[in-house]
């Protein structure tokens, strides 16, 4: 077993290991995944409406500034921060997402979420897409320490609780969606990381789940 971050034991460990290394050894998957957020129409209108609302949370950031876009997926968001001006460092476990996302950007690493290859504040922004609600707790916050390690500001995306769709499986007794969360538990829990939230950007706020929190390390912080 790999080292595991501090504060984390060994089980949750395990259990995060069994999931990132299944997923990186599915090059199928892998080479498919963004073809999925891309195919039917709404769709596509959806993953425009991602990559918008990263780029709104990003709005302000000098263009050509380096944003570390980690974990990568298909590159969808990278795309997105290319159309904004800015300039993505692509960065996944599977290694074949990285190979899917790396045209254009200025560079790719494949690397452990938990375990950041660079120093104390590398790069002007990094984002966290899609990857969140699939950890243990503590894992997460792992995960968003060292993101605010690495860079200044950090735009990391949460499932909303209180959302129609969750909402609408409530009332009419679908299969109730786990691992959402609501606004103040998401903000509570990157305050818990150690960093200092400056605000949330909805996709569209209730008809759509996904959001971000943007958030930074407070001044004079370690």
């Amino acid at each position: 077993m790999e080292h595991s971050p501090a504060g984390i034991d060994e089980e949750t460990t395990r259990i995060y290991e069994g999931w990132r290394n299944k997923y990186a050894r599915e090059k199928e998957r892998c080479s498919g995944y963004d073809e999925h957020y891309a195919g039917a129409p709404g769709r596509r209108c959806s993953s425009w409406l991602d990559t918008w609302m990263v780029g709104k949370a990003l709005k302000g950031l000098a263009r050509e500034a380096l944003v570390l876009d980690s974990p990568c997926g298909g590159g969808r968001v990278s795309r997105g921060l290319r159309r904004y001006g800015l300039r993505p460092i692509v960065a996944d476990y599977s290694p074949w997402m990285v190979k899917e996302s790396l045209p254009g950007t200025a560079g790719g690493v494949r690397l452990d979420a938990m375990r950041l290859p660079f120093r104390d504040r590398a790069f002007r922004a990094s984002v966290c897409f899609r990857f969140l609600h699939s950890v243990p707790p503590a894992m997460r916050l792992a995960a968003i320490r060292e993101l605010g390690r690495v860079s200044v500001v950090v735009v990391l995306n949460y499932l909303n609780a209180v959302s129609m769709r969750n909402l609408r499986r409530f009332w009419f007794g679908g299969k109730q969606l786990t691992k959402r969360v609501t606004e103040p538990q998401a903000i509570a829990e990157v305050e818990a990381a150690g960093l200092k939230v400056t605000r949330c950007v909805y996709k569209l706020r209730f008809f759509f789940e996904d959001f971000v929190v943007v958030a930074q390390k407070p001044e004079g912080a370690s």
